[in-house]
């Protein structure tokens, strides 16, 4: 679909609203977003949340780890596209002539656009986070041949783009690569393949058309694919909708490292508590009002969420 497009060019980035960067929301700052209600006086819920949210924030150093890696990834993966594209052009003359002129066209890639998913694109990292998901955008079925390709240019992209060493690995049944960092704090990148396509051939399950097509015998895990576009647009959503509210990110934050530590709250989804406490929209970081509508919106059972 055209909303997960994200092409490798850089104002088109910009414009499509490329995720944020990792800091999400400072322990301390504020970001005034137009006139806002007279504020009631903090209360000690207030205060004690705000200094949890200090606790549980990333230090400079595990930020400046995770952006070091990402930055080196997402550069390493555009020459990895380009690459990849010089070998698939045709051979012949008259072609070679044409592409030219064409001018490395964006519809040519196989590789379309990387993104940022999860945490990492939603400013939502916890101290100790050594994991954060890219995603990598292909203009077909993802296959394990694809991947394969990728994992073997990328350590040689990696090493025209920056000195430092990783290591990269295949993961075909997560239809991933990991890419993992040697300097402490050491932290990894998943970068997980997928297609619009697949969504879209989703759609139509049942069609006679569709069952007709058929998929290259060592295409990547459909469900694998599937969840990766959802994860897109889960970030796109967060950044339309909690973005601009403070205190939603305060308490997701919160709220993540709550489902992390107490296996009674694991059981909750993270994208359902992004959504629960967003809905609620509000202006100030007020513990009571977003716990309570976690408790007037959800029924945990059997490990079921339901609305």
């Amino acid at each position: 679909m055209e909303e997960e497009h994200h092409y490798w060019d850089d104002r088109r980035r910009m414009a499509d609203g490329y995720p944020p960067g990792l800091l999400g929301v400072r322990p301390g700052m504020m970001q005034p977003h137009g006139p806002l209600p007279p504020r009631r006086p903090d209360s000690s819920d207030d205060r004690y949340v705000m200094t949890k949210h200090a606790a549980i924030y990333p230090t400079e150093e595990e930020l400046q780890a995770v952006q070091k890696i990402v930055s080196n990834t997402e550069r390493a993966l555009k020459l990895v596209s380009d690459c990849i594209t010089e070998q698939d052009k045709p051979k012949n003359k008259e072609d070679e002539k044409k592409d030219a002129i064409k001018d490395r066209d964006d519809s040519q890639r196989a590789l379309k656009g990387v993104m940022r998913v999860g945490v990492l694109a939603k400013g939502l990292l916890l101290r100790g986070d050594k994991n954060v998901n890219l995603v990598l955008l292909c203009a077909e079925k993802p296959t394990g041949t694809l991947l394969n390709r990728i994992a073997e240019n990328l350590p040689k992209q990696l090493a025209v783009t920056t000195p430092e060493k990783y290591e990269v690995k295949c993961c075909i049944p997560d239809a991933a690569i990991l890419l993992n960092s040697y300097t402490e704090p050491k932290m990894q990148v998943t970068i997980t393949l997928t297609s619009p396509i697949i969504r879209e051939e989703n759609m139509r399950d049942g069609d006679v058309t569709s069952v007709m097509v058929k998929d290259p015998p060592d295409v990547l895990d459909r469900q694998k694919c599937l969840d990766a576009l959802a994860a897109l647009r889960h970030a796109k959503w967060f950044q339309a909708r909690a973005n601009g509210l403070q205190s939603c990110v305060i308490i997701i934050r919160i709220l993540r490292d709550l489902c992390q530590r107490v296996p009674t709250w694991g059981a909750l989804p993270s994208w359902v508590s992004v959504a629960v406490i967003c809905s609620g929209r509000c202006i100030k970081p007020t513990v009571e009002l977003d716990f309570g509508m976690v408790q007037g919106n959800l029924l945990i059972a059997q490990n079921n969420i339901r609305f």
